[in-house]
């Protein structure tokens, strides 16, 4: 009888222990954490990105992890979902989307992604050949530009929290080099989903297509795909074999940010530990992401980087003019690119590491 009493107590005691909690599994729904005595519960906020656990911003996600732990002293966790926005095309808004309708507490995606919704405040970070090496973009994300940038989510029924940077992209080929405008007139090529990245393809001759996962692959063996806008770090994953290293079309520059209402259900102490652990968080990506993608690993698959000549290299950059037309007819876009072109000190691609066979088409 002494030993049920006890059981008994103890279970009494575990029901009643103060516990946000978002859970553990895919789809998990956002903590609840308003009220009496949420500061002293455990709160647990899902944070969904498209990448997996692999990818090169994923040390910068659970840098943040550890960062929200230690600021709230345990008192606050965020349970990481990698590959949250699934097979489909349209994987980045799909974690847009998952934040707006309450399944994830917040969201990590490319900043490219949210033109789809109508938020054109980062459109300036995917002009053609704007920005075209780290120092100028660490100088862009640490600039009051960026928080102007992600004020523009407000609109949306969301808050940004910070801006990332992440590795450059570059036209990649899978059968012949992608080094010119011929080489792009006519080819399919891949891009996240974009309304500025389609844009620019469209300036140069060539057809975007959103695909995903296993989509790409079935294109590529099928010969209806040419090839894909990626950063040379992730080209392995698509079995490319051609990668223009002096072309490049923008950085990917990485985004946090959460709904309004998830945060307005949390007081104002966690709120100010979520952006504490933001801040902190660029400042370990400028260090930890490098200057540019190693290359090594697409050598090792027996890739082969391309240097594009001088005169297709200027050929393509006036194509792409085109795209301003329409980007600075936004006042706000075409304050920003006027500041990135401020801070800009040079125009140099900042050099690919790597023992890839370099070739001239």
């Amino acid at each position: 009888m002494r030993l049920s009493a006890w059981l008994m107590s103890a279970l009494l005691v575990l029901a009643a222990a103060p516990v946000a909690c978002s859970g553990q599994g895919g789809d998990e729904k956002p903590a609840s954490t308003g009220g009496t005595g949420a500061s002293e519960a455990l709160t647990r906020l899902t944070i969904g990105t498209v990448d997996g656990s692999d990818f090169p911003d994923a040390p910068i996600v659970e840098y943040f992890e550890e960062q929200v732990e230690k600021l709230s002293g345990d008192q606050m966790r965020i349970v990481v979902l990698w590959d949250a926005g699934g097979e489909g095309a349209n994987f980045e808004p799909a974690i847009i989307d998952r934040v707006r309708d309450g399944d994830l507490d917040l969201g990590w995606i490319g900043s490219r992604a949210f033109d789809t919704i109508g938020v054109t405040s980062f459109q300036a970070l995917q002009a053609p050949f704007l920005i075209q090496n780290r120092s100028h973009l660490d100088e862009v994300l640490t600039s009051p530009m960026a928080e102007e940038m992600l004020t523009g989510l407000t609109d949306a029924g969301l808050t940004g929290l910070g801006l990332y940077p992440d590795h450059f992209r570059h036209p990649v080929g899978f059968e012949a080099p992608l080094a010119s405008l011929k080489d792009l007139q006519g080819a399919t090529i891949r891009v996240p989903t974009s309304n500025a990245a389609d844009a620019l393809m469209r300036s140069l001759g060539a057809k975007p297509i959103h695909l995903s996962g296993s989509g790409v692959d079935a294109a590529r063996k099928s010969g209806k795909l040419d090839g894909i806008e990626v950063s040379i770090a992730l080209a392995p994953n698509f079995d490319a074999s051609f990668a223009t290293s002096n072309i490049v079309f923008y950085p990917r520059v990485n985004t946090l940010f959460s709904s309004e209402e998830v945060l307005d259900r949390l007081t104002s102490e966690q709120q100010d530990i979520l952006r504490k652990a933001a801040e902190a968080t660029l400042a370990f990506a400028l260090e930890e992401i490098p200057a540019d993608a190693d290359a090594s690993a697409f050598c090792e698959a027996g890739g082969t980087l391309v240097a594009a000549k001088d005169r297709d290299l200027a050929s393509i950059e006036a194509a792409a003019r085109k795209v301003y037309t329409n980007l600075e007819a936004d006042p706000q876009t075409k304050s920003f690119i006027d500041q990135i072109e401020a801070l800009k000190e040079n125009d140099a691609i900042t050099e690919v590491p790597s023992s890839c066979r370099r070739v001239r088409p």
